[in-house]
């Protein structure tokens, strides 16, 4: 079924769906002035249209999971990220090309000695400041199911801020 069969509709709408789709609704606006709310409808249109940031990464290199240990360098993005990326710069050769584009991409150097060799700076996407504005338990939940395969087959910790979230939830329905 090709919804744009009649080209005419792309050029008057701007894409093949009628615009009764991108009408404004009361639903819609009370969905966009609510942060939790619109986020909720965010994670739940993750399968839709998956965005390589947000995909399941165990999903990624012929499905990582099967063949992590045959790896020779596994990096996390997490607190220890710079670390990593400099222990991965000793192991693959300090001093080479690698070594470089650690320090143009990432200022990988400076990094280093600002965050005293391992940790992170400060600088980075301060994504746990805001977990608390957007998600909800069952934001939480939903992309934990998103994810899991990713939190089973790598080995992957659940931060302790979904603790928190989901702990929130039940102190609330407990009163």
């Amino acid at each position: 079924l090709n919804k744009c069969a009649d080209g005419r509709r792309r050029k008057i709408e701007g894409s093949c769906e009628p615009m009764s789709v991108f009408d404004e609704t009361d639903m819609t606006l009370r969905i966009r002035e609510d942060p939790k709310q619109l986020f909720a409808a965010y994670v739940d249109g993750f399968p839709l249209k998956w965005d390589m940031h947000f995909f399941p990464q165990s999903m990624y290199c012929d499905l990582l999971f099967r063949h992590v240990d045959d790896y020779d360098f596994v990096g996390r993005m997490d607190q220890g990220f710079y670390g990593q990326l400099r222990n991965m710069t000793s192991k693959f050769g300090g001093g080479s090309r690698l070594s470089e584009a650690f320090d143009k991409v990432f200022d990988l150097s400076f990094r280093l000695s600002v965050g005293r060799g391992n940790g992170n700076v400060g600088t980075e996407t301060q994504a746990l400041k805001h977990v608390n504005k957007y998600f909800t338990a069952a934001s939480v939940r939903r992309a934990l199911e998103y994810f899991a395969v990713d939190y089973i087959r790598l080995g992957l910790e659940i931060p302790g801020w979904v603790d928190d979230i989901l702990e929130e939830e039940n102190e609330m329905f407990a009163d």
